[in-house]
Formats: C-alpha cells, sequence, structure tokens
C-alpha cells in the first residue's frame, strides 16, 4: 500500500501534486549567468547561451519531455562536468552523476542504471537512475564521458528524452522524466571542435550546426544527436584561465584532505610550471590531471599536517620540488 493512501488522502495530494507540476517557473537568467560565470572559468559564452536556455525551457506551463538534453562538448578540462555540477547547486536541485564509462560493457549493463527485470538477481531493487528520478524527479541528470557508453545503453535514453518516462524494468512502473534536466559531456572531436570555435566564434548557430555534423562523424547515433536540444562547445583555456583553472584545482584537492590554502600560500612558479606544461599538452591537456602529479609529492605531508592538528599550509617550489608547508590558521 502506498503511504499515502495509509496516512492521508491521496486523490487529494496527486491532484495538487500535479498542479505543482504544470505550474510555470520563471528564473532570473541574469542573476543565473552571473553565479555561472563567478564559478566557470574561461566559458562566459557557454554560460550565458545555458542561462538563456533554462529560463526559456523552464518558464513553459506544459512539457511531454525533459525540460532540456543538453551536450557539453569539448576538450577535457574546460568546465564541462563542473558547469553541471554549477547548475545543480545554482538550480537547488539534486545532482544524478553517472559516469557513462562504466556502461562500455554491453547492453546487459543497462540494467545498473534501469533495474534488473522481475525475477533475476537484484530485480528487488530500483536501477541507479530510475530510483534517483523517482526520488528527486526535478534532478540534474549528469551523463558524463557520454561516447564511452555502448549504444544500446545509449538507445535506452531515447524514451526518457522523448516521451518523457523512463520504464524501471523490475516493476514497470514509468518514472517521469519531464521535470528534470540531462546534461551530457563529451570529449569526442576536441581538435575539430576547437577549430570550429574559432571560425565560427560569431555565428553561434553555424557551430552548434556543424559541431552535429563532427559528432555525427566521431560515430554519435543520429537518433541520439536527434534528441540533443542544444550542444555547448567549451574553448579551449588559455593564458590566465589556465592559471585561475590550476590554482582552483590545486585548492579543492587541498580541501579534500580537510585543510586550507593561506592567502597568497601557492607561489608564483608552481602555477607558471603548470601552464607550461599544460600548454605542451595541448587542447588534450587536463589542469586535473596536472595537479593529480602535485598530489602524489605533497600527500603525505598533507596527511601528516591534518593529524597534527593544522589547519592551512602553503606551497613553495624548488628546482622543479614541491613543498607543502603546515600553517595554523592562528599564525
Amino acid at each position: 500500500m502506498d503511504i499515502l493512501d495509509r496516512l492521508s488522502n491521496k486523490e487529494v495530494i496527486e491532484q495538487a501534486a500535479a498542479d505543482l507540476d504544470q505550474r510555470a517557473v520563471i528564473i532570473d537568467s541574469e542573476s543565473l549567468t552571473k553565479a555561472l560565470k563567478s564559478r566557470v572559468i574561461g566559458q562566459d559564452a557557454v554560460c550565458d547561451d545555458v542561462a538563456q536556455q533554462i529560463r526559456r525551457r523552464m518558464a513553459l506551463t506544459r512539457r511531454t519531455k525533459p525540460i532540456g538534453i543538453f551536450l557539453f562538448a569539448g576538450p577535457p578540462g574546460t568546465g564541462k562536468t563542473y558547469l553541471g555540477k554549477v547548475l545543480a547547486e545554482e538550480l537547488e536541485r539534486r545532482l544524478l552523476h553517472v559516469d557513462m564509462s562504466q556502461f562500455a560493457a554491453g547492453s546487459h549493463s543497462a540494467s545498473q542504471l534501469f533495474g534488473m527485470t522481475k525475477g533475476y538477481v537484484g530485480s528487488d531493487s530500483y536501477g541507479q537512475l530510475t530510483g534517483g528520478l523517482r526520488d528527486f524527479p526535478d534532478a540534474i541528470v549528469l551523463l558524463d564521458e557520454i561516447e564511452k557508453a555502448h549504444p544500446e545503453v545509449l538507445k535506452t535514453f531515447l524514451t526518457a528524452w522523448n516521451d518523457g518516462f523512463v520504464t524501471e524494468a523490475s516493476d514497470g512502473k514509468q518514472i517521469d522524466t519531464k521535470q528534470c534536466i540531462f546534461v551530457l559531456t563529451s570529449n569526442s572531436a576536441t581538435d575539430a571542435l576547437s577549430r570550429l570555435i574559432e571560425e565560427y566564434a560569431d555565428e553561434p548557430e553555424k557551430l552548434r550546426q556543424t559541431s552535429v555534423n563532427i559528432l555525427r562523424e566521431q560515430g554519435f547515433a543520429p537518433e541520439v544527436l536527434n534528441r540533443i536540444d542544444r550542444i555547448f562547445v567549451f574553448s579551449p583555456l588559455s593564458g590566465l584561465d589556465v592559471a585561475r583553472v590550476c590554482a582552483l584545482e590545486i585548492e579543492s584537492m587541498i580541501k579534500g584532505y580537510g585543510l586550507d590554502v593561506v592567502g597568497g600560500g601557492i607561489e608564483p612558479q608552481i602555477i607558471i610550471d603548470l601552464m607550461q606544461k599544460h600548454s605542451k599538452l595541448g587542447t588534450g591537456g587536463s589542469s586535473r590531471d596536472l595537479v593529480r602529479a602535485i598530489e602524489e609529492t605533497i600527500a603525505d605531508s598533507l596527511i601528516q599536517a591534518k593529524q597534527s592538528g593544522y589547519q592551512a599550509i602553503e606551497l613553495t617550489g624548488d628546482d622543479g620540488s614541491i613543498s607543502a608547508r603546515a600553517v595554523r590558521q592562528s599564525d
């Protein structure tokens, strides 16, 4: 028995829920744009377009498919996944983050997302995606590195994108997807897309159309591309934007150990060295990967600092080696 039947009047609540679902949601695109730009570095044009698209789509009072199915394409390390996470925070929606590289083996792996057919082991619980959307129907669904998923797995999303629901295999229940936003990310065709950004910098519609053709050549199924509402092409990072992202990645890594970076606590040469390495790697370079190399060098020092009761650290460099010096907040 449904808990609403047991504890209340389900019919009245169902009608109220339906009314709420149909109510238009008007967001301030200017405020959203400002919030996105303040957190996502080097992608101002994308932030502008994303905010406008979401405002228009959320204002609709009736819809038969998700609010938006957006593809974030471009070089690694340019903020595609991060923008999806920031959107969830700024819109105050639950984030359902799925690493699509885990679903490369074959169509059978789709059961992890959509549940197992009744009678098979695991059919007593919902899938990762269907369970998440059941509990949070207005979630941001972030499908990371979509190009790595098996084609048959991608086809299972077509109903969710086209008809506004997805079916849970264990009990056949249709889970509504009309209130959620799907964000797909892809690192495919990095070099080709980077050239397009330069060629069609002032022609956003032409950029999107040409991007579709390139992604189709990269193996994206036409039926998948046809369901995507908008393709946003992220620009490669350069100059101070690379420095800013490297600094933020270092700070995020250190916060992962429960520590802060003191003001001015990263020696400039460390950032400069990362910028030079990033430049040598070209469009395939990722500041996140570069910072991982620093983490391997200083991880033990960070752990020891935390265990010793320190709250912050500063980073110094000498002949290419990096050291972390523990600092107390009172200092």
